[in-house]
Protein backbone atom coordinates (compact mmCIF):
# COMPACT_ATOMS: atom_id res chain seq x y z
CA UNK A 1 0.00 0.00 0.00
CA UNK A 2 1.81 3.47 -0.75
CA UNK A 3 1.37 6.52 0.98
CA UNK A 4 -1.00 9.04 -0.18
CA UNK A 5 0.74 11.49 -2.51
CA UNK A 6 0.79 14.52 -0.33
CA UNK A 7 2.44 14.31 2.60
CA UNK A 8 1.94 15.53 6.26
CA UNK A 9 2.76 19.34 6.67
CA UNK A 10 5.29 19.81 8.62
CA UNK A 11 3.60 23.28 9.23
CA UNK A 12 0.22 24.55 7.28
CA UNK A 13 -1.71 27.36 6.02
CA UNK A 14 -3.94 26.82 9.90
CA UNK A 15 -0.80 27.71 11.99
CA UNK A 16 -0.37 31.14 10.18
CA UNK A 17 -3.83 32.15 10.05
CA UNK A 18 -4.10 31.24 13.37
CA UNK A 19 -1.17 33.49 14.85
CA UNK A 20 -1.93 36.32 11.89
CA UNK A 21 -5.60 36.41 13.37
CA UNK A 22 -4.30 37.01 16.99
CA UNK A 23 -1.47 39.00 16.41
CA UNK A 24 -4.55 41.56 14.42
CA UNK A 25 -6.95 41.14 17.57
CA UNK A 26 -3.94 42.79 19.57
CA UNK A 27 -2.80 45.35 16.92
CA UNK A 28 -6.29 47.13 17.37
CA UNK A 29 -6.54 47.11 21.54
CA UNK A 30 -6.35 50.60 22.58
CA UNK A 31 -4.31 49.99 25.04
CA UNK A 32 -0.82 49.00 24.58
CA UNK A 33 0.56 45.32 26.54
CA UNK A 34 2.58 42.97 25.14
CA UNK A 35 1.39 40.03 23.18
CA UNK A 36 2.97 36.86 24.60
CA UNK A 37 2.86 33.65 22.32
CA UNK A 38 2.60 29.98 24.30
CA UNK A 39 3.70 27.69 21.52
CA UNK A 40 4.29 24.05 22.85
CA UNK A 41 5.51 23.20 18.65
CA UNK A 42 8.65 21.83 18.85
CA UNK A 43 10.34 24.37 17.20
CA UNK A 44 7.36 26.76 16.34
CA UNK A 45 8.51 29.61 18.54
CA UNK A 46 11.82 30.00 16.37
CA UNK A 47 9.48 29.41 13.45
CA UNK A 48 7.32 32.14 13.76
CA UNK A 49 9.69 34.84 13.88
CA UNK A 50 11.29 34.82 10.66
CA UNK A 51 9.19 32.83 8.33
CA UNK A 52 6.88 33.77 5.49
CA UNK A 53 3.55 35.46 7.66
CA UNK A 54 5.54 35.63 10.58
CA UNK A 55 5.64 38.03 13.24
CA UNK A 56 8.43 40.30 11.39
CA UNK A 57 6.58 39.83 8.38
CA UNK A 58 3.29 40.94 10.24
CA UNK A 59 4.86 43.85 12.22
CA UNK A 60 6.03 45.25 8.72
CA UNK A 61 2.66 45.11 7.46
CA UNK A 62 0.84 47.10 10.21
CA UNK A 63 4.36 49.69 10.64
CA UNK A 64 5.60 50.71 7.31
CA UNK A 65 8.31 52.69 8.68
CA UNK A 66 9.99 49.71 10.61
CA UNK A 67 13.19 50.55 10.64
CA UNK A 68 14.84 48.68 13.72
CA UNK A 69 14.26 45.22 15.36
CA UNK A 70 16.23 43.55 18.53
CA UNK A 71 15.47 39.81 18.76
CA UNK A 72 16.88 38.32 22.36
CA UNK A 73 17.64 34.92 23.31
CA UNK A 74 18.67 33.81 26.69
CA UNK A 75 21.69 31.89 25.82
CA UNK A 76 24.45 32.19 23.24
CA UNK A 77 23.76 28.70 21.30
CA UNK A 78 20.04 30.03 20.95
CA UNK A 79 21.88 33.15 18.47
CA UNK A 80 22.86 29.96 16.14
CA UNK A 81 19.46 27.94 16.28
CA UNK A 82 19.29 26.89 12.27
CA UNK A 83 15.48 27.69 12.26
CA UNK A 84 15.48 31.43 13.62
CA UNK A 85 18.76 32.18 11.25
CA UNK A 86 17.34 30.12 8.20
CA UNK A 87 13.70 32.41 8.46
CA UNK A 88 15.91 35.74 9.10
CA UNK A 89 18.37 34.71 6.37
CA UNK A 90 15.43 34.36 4.07
CA UNK A 91 13.40 37.90 5.74
CA UNK A 92 14.44 40.02 2.84
CA UNK A 93 12.69 37.62 0.04
CA UNK A 94 8.90 38.13 2.20
CA UNK A 95 9.88 42.17 2.57
CA UNK A 96 11.24 43.20 -0.29
CA UNK A 97 14.04 44.94 1.33
CA UNK A 98 17.58 44.45 2.91
CA UNK A 99 17.56 42.88 6.18
CA UNK A 100 20.94 43.30 8.16
CA UNK A 101 21.48 41.04 10.79
CA UNK A 102 24.21 41.60 13.29
CA UNK A 103 25.21 39.92 16.69
CA UNK A 104 27.21 42.51 18.39
CA UNK A 105 25.86 46.00 19.73
CA UNK A 106 28.20 47.92 18.63
CA UNK A 107 28.07 46.97 15.60
CA UNK A 108 24.11 47.23 15.66
CA UNK A 109 24.20 50.96 16.71
CA UNK A 110 26.86 51.60 13.75
CA UNK A 111 24.22 49.94 11.11
CA UNK A 112 21.80 52.95 12.73
CA UNK A 113 24.12 55.30 12.45
CA UNK A 114 24.96 54.57 8.76
CA UNK A 115 20.71 54.39 8.24
CA UNK A 116 20.74 57.30 9.79
CA UNK A 117 23.44 59.31 7.16
CA UNK A 118 22.35 57.14 3.60
CA UNK A 119 18.24 57.06 5.35
CA UNK A 120 18.55 53.82 3.49
CA UNK A 121 15.73 51.28 4.20
CA UNK A 122 17.58 48.53 5.26
CA UNK A 123 15.93 46.93 8.54
CA UNK A 124 18.13 46.63 11.13
CA UNK A 125 18.06 43.19 13.12
CA UNK A 126 20.07 42.69 16.49
CA UNK A 127 20.41 39.06 17.57
CA UNK A 128 21.11 40.18 21.32
CA UNK A 129 21.82 37.42 23.90
CA UNK A 130 21.03 38.83 27.27
CA UNK A 131 22.34 37.09 30.66
CA UNK A 132 19.53 35.77 32.68
CA UNK A 133 20.77 37.94 36.24
CA UNK A 134 22.07 41.03 34.62
CA UNK A 135 24.52 43.23 36.88
CA UNK A 136 25.48 45.99 37.24
CA UNK A 137 23.12 49.63 37.33
CA UNK A 138 23.40 50.47 33.06
CA UNK A 139 22.46 47.18 31.66
CA UNK A 140 23.02 46.13 28.04
CA UNK A 141 18.80 46.75 27.16
CA UNK A 142 19.83 49.84 28.66
CA UNK A 143 22.15 50.72 25.83
CA UNK A 144 20.04 49.54 23.28
CA UNK A 145 16.87 51.62 24.21
CA UNK A 146 19.04 54.71 24.81
CA UNK A 147 20.67 54.06 20.96
CA UNK A 148 17.45 53.85 19.76
CA UNK A 149 16.25 56.62 21.55
CA UNK A 150 19.38 58.82 20.08
CA UNK A 151 18.69 58.34 16.45
CA UNK A 152 14.71 58.80 17.29
CA UNK A 153 13.40 55.81 15.88
CA UNK A 154 11.12 55.43 19.11
CA UNK A 155 7.89 53.25 17.87
CA UNK A 156 9.28 52.03 14.25
CA UNK A 157 10.98 48.89 15.63
CA UNK A 158 10.29 45.27 17.58
CA UNK A 159 11.25 43.55 20.58
CA UNK A 160 10.45 39.77 20.42
CA UNK A 161 12.10 37.80 23.52
CA UNK A 162 12.55 33.87 23.42
CA UNK A 163 12.14 31.89 26.75
CA UNK A 164 9.68 34.63 28.48
CA UNK A 165 9.63 32.65 31.59
CA UNK A 166 13.11 32.54 31.80
CA UNK A 167 16.11 34.31 34.45
CA UNK A 168 13.78 34.48 37.94
CA UNK A 169 15.25 35.91 40.76
CA UNK A 170 18.07 33.81 42.66
CA UNK A 171 16.95 33.93 45.72
CA UNK A 172 15.09 30.81 46.63
CA UNK A 173 12.99 32.54 49.07
CA UNK A 174 11.50 34.89 47.10
CA UNK A 175 11.18 32.88 43.64
CA UNK A 176 6.99 32.46 44.21
CA UNK A 177 6.86 36.42 44.64
CA UNK A 178 9.71 37.07 42.46
CA UNK A 179 8.03 35.26 39.45
CA UNK A 180 4.71 36.91 39.31
CA UNK A 181 3.00 34.08 41.05
CA UNK A 182 0.92 36.97 43.04
CA UNK A 183 -0.01 37.90 39.68
CA UNK A 184 1.07 41.28 41.08
CA UNK A 185 3.55 43.44 38.32
CA UNK A 186 5.78 44.91 40.39
CA UNK A 187 7.14 41.98 41.95
CA UNK A 188 7.97 40.45 38.11
CA UNK A 189 11.06 41.17 39.12
CA UNK A 190 13.23 38.24 36.72
CA UNK A 191 15.31 39.53 33.54
CA UNK A 192 12.85 38.47 30.71
CA UNK A 193 9.90 40.30 32.21
CA UNK A 194 11.61 43.46 32.82
CA UNK A 195 13.21 43.74 29.47
CA UNK A 196 9.70 43.25 28.11
CA UNK A 197 8.31 45.89 30.00
CA UNK A 198 11.21 48.50 29.18
CA UNK A 199 10.84 48.02 25.36
CA UNK A 200 6.82 48.49 25.42
CA UNK A 201 8.25 51.94 26.02
CA UNK A 202 9.75 52.58 22.21
CA UNK A 203 7.25 50.41 20.76
CA UNK A 204 4.01 48.43 21.17
CA UNK A 205 5.30 45.59 19.10
CA UNK A 206 6.76 44.03 21.91
CA UNK A 207 5.90 40.06 21.96
CA UNK A 208 7.36 37.47 24.26
CA UNK A 209 7.24 33.21 23.81
CA UNK A 210 7.37 30.79 25.70
CA UNK A 211 5.99 26.94 25.79
CA UNK A 212 5.56 27.30 29.65
CA UNK A 213 1.85 26.96 30.68
CA UNK A 214 1.73 30.59 32.04
CA UNK A 215 -1.55 30.34 34.38
CA UNK A 216 -0.37 29.82 37.56
CA UNK A 217 2.31 33.15 36.53
CA UNK A 218 -0.09 35.67 35.09
CA UNK A 219 -3.46 36.34 34.75
CA UNK A 220 -4.85 36.34 31.00
CA UNK A 221 -5.40 39.93 31.30
CA UNK A 222 -1.85 41.44 31.42
CA UNK A 223 -1.02 40.29 28.32
CA UNK A 224 -2.57 39.34 25.15
CA UNK A 225 -1.79 35.67 25.20
CA UNK A 226 -2.43 33.84 21.87
CA UNK A 227 -4.13 30.67 22.37
CA UNK A 228 -2.21 26.91 22.04
CA UNK A 229 -2.82 25.74 18.65
CA UNK A 230 -4.75 22.36 18.92
CA UNK A 231 -2.55 19.55 18.75
CA UNK A 232 -3.89 18.27 16.16
CA UNK A 233 -2.52 20.95 13.87
CA UNK A 234 0.98 20.51 15.19
CA UNK A 235 1.24 16.61 15.44
CA UNK A 236 4.04 15.60 12.71
CA UNK A 237 5.99 18.89 14.48
CA UNK A 238 6.13 17.13 18.14
CA UNK A 239 7.49 14.35 18.94
CA UNK A 240 5.08 12.09 21.30
CA UNK A 241 5.70 10.04 24.54
CA UNK A 242 6.66 6.79 24.49
CA UNK A 243 5.40 5.75 28.44
CA UNK A 244 5.26 6.95 31.64
CA UNK A 245 6.71 4.88 34.51
CA UNK A 246 5.80 5.83 37.99
CA UNK A 247 7.98 4.66 40.69
CA UNK A 248 7.48 4.97 44.58
CA UNK A 249 10.30 7.23 46.11
CA UNK A 250 12.35 5.61 49.00
CA UNK A 251 13.76 9.09 49.78
CA UNK A 252 14.71 9.98 53.33
CA UNK A 253 13.21 10.01 56.92
CA UNK A 254 13.46 12.69 59.92
CA UNK A 255 15.88 11.86 62.86
CA UNK A 256 16.94 13.75 65.58
CA UNK A 257 20.71 14.65 66.15
CA UNK A 258 22.01 14.74 69.96
CA UNK A 259 24.97 16.48 68.73
CA UNK A 260 23.35 19.17 66.71
CA UNK A 261 20.27 19.45 68.50
CA UNK A 262 18.33 19.46 65.25
CA UNK A 263 16.27 17.57 63.09
CA UNK A 264 17.71 16.27 60.06
CA UNK A 265 16.74 14.43 56.71
CA UNK A 266 18.72 10.81 56.71
CA UNK A 267 18.60 8.26 54.09
CA UNK A 268 17.59 4.76 54.31
CA UNK A 269 19.92 2.22 52.85
CA UNK A 270 17.41 0.91 50.07
CA UNK A 271 18.95 3.39 47.80
CA UNK A 272 15.98 3.81 44.76
CA UNK A 273 18.93 1.54 42.50
CA UNK A 274 16.44 0.06 40.98
CA UNK A 275 15.04 2.57 39.79
CA UNK A 276 17.90 3.90 37.99
CA UNK A 277 18.83 0.26 36.94
CA UNK A 278 15.50 0.52 34.91
CA UNK A 279 15.68 3.77 33.87
CA UNK A 280 19.62 3.10 32.15
CA UNK A 281 17.97 0.01 30.67
CA UNK A 282 15.10 1.61 29.33
CA UNK A 283 17.34 4.16 27.21
CA UNK A 284 20.26 1.94 26.12
CA UNK A 285 17.62 -0.82 24.79
CA UNK A 286 15.35 2.31 23.14
CA UNK A 287 18.71 2.95 21.46
CA UNK A 288 18.76 -0.65 20.39
CA UNK A 289 15.49 -0.93 19.11
CA UNK A 290 15.81 2.59 16.99
CA UNK A 291 19.68 0.75 15.43
CA UNK A 292 17.08 -2.20 14.63
CA UNK A 293 14.93 -0.14 12.82
CA UNK A 294 17.53 2.13 11.09
CA UNK A 295 19.30 -1.29 9.76
CA UNK A 296 16.52 -2.72 9.00
CA UNK A 297 14.83 0.08 6.73
CA UNK A 298 18.32 1.65 5.23
CA UNK A 299 17.02 4.65 6.58
CA UNK A 300 18.79 7.59 5.43
CA UNK A 301 18.81 10.05 8.57
CA UNK A 302 21.72 10.77 11.01
CA UNK A 303 22.77 8.13 13.54
CA UNK A 304 21.41 8.13 16.97
CA UNK A 305 22.77 7.46 20.42
CA UNK A 306 19.61 8.09 22.91
CA UNK A 307 20.54 9.63 26.36
CA UNK A 308 18.97 10.53 29.52
CA UNK A 309 18.32 12.91 32.24
CA UNK A 310 18.46 13.15 36.06
CA UNK A 311 16.59 15.64 37.61
CA UNK A 312 17.69 16.56 41.61
CA UNK A 313 16.50 19.90 42.28
CA UNK A 314 14.97 19.60 45.97
CA UNK A 315 16.71 20.65 49.15
CA UNK A 316 14.99 18.10 50.82
CA UNK A 317 16.13 15.51 48.55
CA UNK A 318 19.29 13.40 49.86
CA UNK A 319 20.09 12.14 46.57
CA UNK A 320 23.52 13.93 46.27
CA UNK A 321 26.66 13.56 43.74
CA UNK A 322 27.99 10.38 46.25
CA UNK A 323 24.92 8.81 46.80
CA UNK A 324 24.08 8.96 43.12
CA UNK A 325 27.64 7.64 42.40
CA UNK A 326 26.73 4.87 45.04
CA UNK A 327 23.65 4.17 42.81
CA UNK A 328 25.34 3.96 39.58
CA UNK A 329 27.48 1.35 41.56
CA UNK A 330 24.72 -1.06 42.02
CA UNK A 331 23.25 -1.63 39.04
CA UNK A 332 24.11 -4.06 36.63
CA UNK A 333 24.19 -3.25 32.73
CA UNK A 334 26.00 -5.03 29.83
CA UNK A 335 27.02 -2.02 28.56
CA UNK A 336 30.36 0.79 28.83
CA UNK A 337 29.41 4.34 29.02
CA UNK A 338 30.04 7.47 30.69
CA UNK A 339 27.84 9.62 33.01
CA UNK A 340 28.32 12.83 34.61
CA UNK A 341 27.12 15.25 37.00
CA UNK A 342 26.48 19.31 37.05
CA UNK A 343 25.76 21.40 39.82
CA UNK A 344 26.42 25.20 41.04
CA UNK A 345 30.43 23.86 42.12
CA UNK A 346 31.07 22.53 38.92
CA UNK A 347 31.16 19.38 36.63
CA UNK A 348 32.17 15.96 37.51
CA UNK A 349 32.66 13.18 34.67
CA UNK A 350 32.52 9.45 35.81
CA UNK A 351 33.04 6.05 33.82
CA UNK A 352 30.54 3.18 34.44
CA UNK A 353 32.04 -0.22 33.75
CA UNK A 354 30.05 -3.08 32.06
CA UNK A 355 32.56 -5.83 33.58
CA UNK A 356 33.29 -4.14 37.01
CA UNK A 357 30.00 -3.19 37.52
CA UNK A 358 30.96 0.43 39.20
CA UNK A 359 31.69 3.67 38.14
CA UNK A 360 35.53 5.47 38.46
CA UNK A 361 35.28 9.53 38.07
CA UNK A 362 37.38 10.41 35.32
CA UNK A 363 39.09 13.96 34.20
CA UNK A 364 37.33 16.05 32.04
CA UNK A 365 37.53 19.04 29.79
CA UNK A 366 34.44 20.95 30.18
CA UNK A 367 35.51 23.17 32.71
CA UNK A 368 33.41 24.63 35.70
CA UNK A 369 32.07 27.27 34.58
CA UNK A 370 28.10 27.07 33.99
CA UNK A 371 28.97 28.39 30.45
CA UNK A 372 30.69 24.95 29.67
CA UNK A 373 27.38 23.40 30.07
CA UNK A 374 26.61 23.22 26.42
CA UNK A 375 29.85 21.11 25.90
CA UNK A 376 28.18 18.45 28.10
CA UNK A 377 25.26 19.02 25.51
CA UNK A 378 26.94 18.52 22.30
CA UNK A 379 28.54 15.29 24.39
CA UNK A 380 25.26 13.75 25.18
CA UNK A 381 24.09 14.12 21.16
CA UNK A 382 27.46 13.12 19.60
CA UNK A 383 26.55 9.11 18.88
CA UNK A 384 30.72 8.39 19.03
CA UNK A 385 30.73 9.74 21.94
CA UNK A 386 30.23 7.75 25.41
CA UNK A 387 28.41 10.10 27.68
CA UNK A 388 24.82 9.18 27.65
CA UNK A 389 23.67 10.12 31.50
CA UNK A 390 23.72 13.72 32.89
CA UNK A 391 22.67 14.11 36.23
CA UNK A 392 21.17 17.81 37.10
CA UNK A 393 21.84 18.81 41.08
CA UNK A 394 19.94 22.06 42.00
CA UNK A 395 20.99 23.50 38.56
CA UNK A 396 20.31 23.33 35.57
CA UNK A 397 18.55 25.42 32.40
CA UNK A 398 15.39 24.81 31.56
CA UNK A 399 15.92 24.78 27.99
CA UNK A 400 18.71 22.28 27.85
CA UNK A 401 19.51 21.86 24.62
CA UNK A 402 20.22 18.04 24.09
CA UNK A 403 18.48 17.05 20.43
CA UNK A 404 18.57 13.27 21.12
CA UNK A 405 17.23 13.35 25.04
CA UNK A 406 15.11 10.15 25.46
CA UNK A 407 14.83 9.81 28.74
CA UNK A 408 13.93 11.63 32.15
CA UNK A 409 14.54 10.09 35.53
CA UNK A 410 13.26 12.99 38.20
CA UNK A 411 14.22 12.51 41.36
CA UNK A 412 12.88 16.09 41.52
CA UNK A 413 10.04 17.55 43.99
CA UNK A 414 8.42 20.72 44.54
CA UNK A 415 9.88 23.79 45.76
CA UNK A 416 6.81 26.68 44.59
CA UNK A 417 3.85 26.65 45.79
CA UNK A 418 0.83 29.05 44.99
CA UNK A 419 -1.17 31.43 47.46
CA UNK A 420 -4.06 28.03 48.11
CA UNK A 421 -0.59 25.77 49.05
CA UNK A 422 -0.88 24.12 45.63
CA UNK A 423 2.77 22.85 44.33
CA UNK A 424 3.56 25.07 41.18
CA UNK A 425 4.30 22.70 38.29
CA UNK A 426 5.56 25.14 35.60
CA UNK A 427 8.94 24.38 35.72
CA UNK A 428 8.76 20.73 35.77
CA UNK A 429 6.44 20.69 32.80
CA UNK A 430 8.79 22.70 31.52
CA UNK A 431 11.80 20.61 32.15
CA UNK A 432 9.57 17.50 31.84
CA UNK A 433 8.92 19.15 27.53
CA UNK A 434 12.72 19.02 27.05
CA UNK A 435 12.58 15.14 25.40
CA UNK A 436 9.42 15.70 23.77
CA UNK A 437 11.36 17.09 20.88
CA UNK A 438 11.21 16.16 17.13
CA UNK A 439 14.70 13.83 16.04
CA UNK A 440 13.18 12.70 12.69
CA UNK A 441 10.81 14.26 10.62
CA UNK A 442 7.32 12.43 9.11
CA UNK A 443 8.34 13.42 5.83
CA UNK A 444 11.77 12.71 5.80
CA UNK A 445 10.61 8.92 6.17
CA UNK A 446 7.63 8.72 3.63
CA UNK A 447 10.77 9.85 1.11
CA UNK A 448 13.06 7.16 2.61
CA UNK A 449 10.36 4.74 2.52
CA UNK A 450 8.49 4.97 -1.07
CA UNK A 451 7.10 1.74 -0.72
CA UNK A 452 6.40 0.89 2.82
CA UNK A 453 3.47 0.40 4.57
CA UNK A 454 1.83 3.96 6.06
CA UNK A 455 0.73 2.25 9.19
CA UNK A 456 4.40 1.18 9.12
CA UNK A 457 5.65 4.78 8.57
CA UNK A 458 3.80 5.87 11.25
CA UNK A 459 4.85 3.49 13.58
CA UNK A 460 8.43 3.84 12.67
CA UNK A 461 7.97 7.56 13.30
CA UNK A 462 6.17 7.08 17.00
CA UNK A 463 9.54 4.78 18.08
CA UNK A 464 12.25 7.19 17.13
CA UNK A 465 10.53 10.06 18.29
CA UNK A 466 9.14 8.93 21.48
CA UNK A 467 11.01 10.07 24.97
CA UNK A 468 10.66 7.46 27.99
CA UNK A 469 9.64 9.38 31.68
CA UNK A 470 10.55 7.82 35.28
CA UNK A 471 8.33 9.98 38.00
CA UNK A 472 7.39 9.62 41.34
CA UNK A 473 4.27 8.49 42.41
CA UNK A 474 2.73 11.19 43.53
CA UNK A 475 0.10 13.85 43.09
CA UNK A 476 2.45 16.79 41.70
CA UNK A 477 3.83 14.15 39.18
CA UNK A 478 0.49 13.06 37.94
CA UNK A 479 -0.58 16.59 37.39
CA UNK A 480 2.56 16.72 35.11
CA UNK A 481 1.27 14.03 33.70
CA UNK A 482 -1.77 15.35 32.66
CA UNK A 483 -0.27 18.63 31.31
CA UNK A 484 1.87 16.96 29.23
CA UNK A 485 -0.66 14.29 27.95
CA UNK A 486 -3.19 17.36 27.35
CA UNK A 487 -0.44 18.96 24.94
CA UNK A 488 1.28 15.49 23.45
CA UNK A 489 0.07 12.50 22.45
CA UNK A 490 1.02 9.30 23.22
CA UNK A 491 2.92 6.55 21.43
CA UNK A 492 -0.49 4.79 20.86
CA UNK A 493 -2.84 7.54 20.28
CA UNK A 494 -0.27 9.17 16.88
CA UNK A 495 -1.04 6.18 14.93
CA UNK A 496 -4.69 7.28 14.85
CA UNK A 497 -4.19 10.85 13.97
CA UNK A 498 -1.74 9.98 11.30
CA UNK A 499 -3.83 8.16 9.62
CA UNK A 500 -6.09 10.49 9.76
CA UNK A 501 -4.13 13.60 8.28
CA UNK A 502 -2.73 11.19 5.72
CA UNK A 503 -6.28 10.41 4.38
CA UNK A 504 -5.39 7.04 4.37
Amino acid sequence: MKHSIKPIQTYDNSRELHNERHFNIWCNQKERKGLLLNDVMAGGKTHSIGCENGFIHLIDKVQTNLHWGVIDVPRVENTTDPVLLNGLYNLGQHLKRPVVIETNYIRFREQLSIKTLQNNNFLIILLNNTSYFCGGVFKKDDHIIETIEIYNFQDQGFYLGDEFHKGMNKNVDQTRENSGWDSDEKKMKFVRYKMFQKFLGITKFVIGFTATPLSTMKTDDEFYIIPKLDKSKRVVRTSVIDRINYYDSTFGYQSFNKTTGKWESSVKENYPTETLQDFVTSIINKNTIINYIIKKYDLKISPIKTSGIIKINSVRNPIDIKRLEFMFNSIDVNLSFQWAVTTHEGIKLFEYDHVKKESTQIPHHYGDQKTQDQLLYNDMDDPNHPLRFLGVIEKGSLGINIKNLYGVLSFREPTTYDNDGKPVINNTVQFCGRPIRLKVKYEDLVDSLPNVNPKEIHEIWAEINSPIYFLPNDDFHRQVELELTTDYYNKFEVYEKLNEISGL
